[in-house]
């Protein structure tokens, strides 16, 4: 079987499963375990900025409608961090659970510290937003900053041929 043909195939599979598939999942073993499945520690927001109540989802859907500001996880159940509220300090959390170190420190006695309002949405690859300490711009609390970021800024994935709109 060639490539391309393997590749159709693949895309095929994944297109055809019913809209729930994957987010049924409610641990992150289950989830990764699922073909095409991947797991957000934290809950998962739409692009329209609403949030589901839900960690597990497609990995078609990713970037396309669906934003983790949390940590990931596609073939490992990876470890985030949690706030100690009796030291103040971000400690690992279990596989699966937990925020990105950034975040955590974000909200973990986070009074008085300089980068408290210093957060900014940054964009990466693939239309990959996340809410990140940004010491030289940025300028808004992490919950605000989580409000907003991604919601205007990605484009629709252009089909063959096509031109992403402006």
């Amino acid at each position: 079987m060639n490539l391309w043909l393997m590749a159709v195939v693949l895309f095929l599979s994944v297109a055809a499963q019913p809209p729930t598939y994957c987010r049924n999942e409610t641990t992150c073993e289950s989830c990764i375990s699922t073909p095409f499945c991947g797991w957000c520690s934290g809950n998962i927001r739409r692009l329209n900025g609403t949030w589901l109540d839900r960690k597990c989802f497609r990995q078609v859907d990713y970037g396309n409608e669906e934003l983790c500001f949390d940590v990931i996880s596609l073939d490992t159940c990876h470890r985030g961090y949690t706030c100690n509220p009796h030291t103040g300090r971000c400690d690992e959390a279990l596989p699966g659970d937990g925020d990105t170190l950034e975040h955590c420190m974000g909200t973990c006695n986070c009074s008085g510290q300089p980068y408290c309002q210093k957060f900014s949405c940054q964009g990466g690859m693939d239309d990959e937003f996340v809410c990140g300490v940004d010491e030289l711009s940025g300028s808004t609390s992490l919950a605000t900053c989580e409000n907003s970021c991604g919601t205007s800024a990605a484009t629709p994935i252009p089909q063959p041929g096509n031109c992403t709109p402006p």
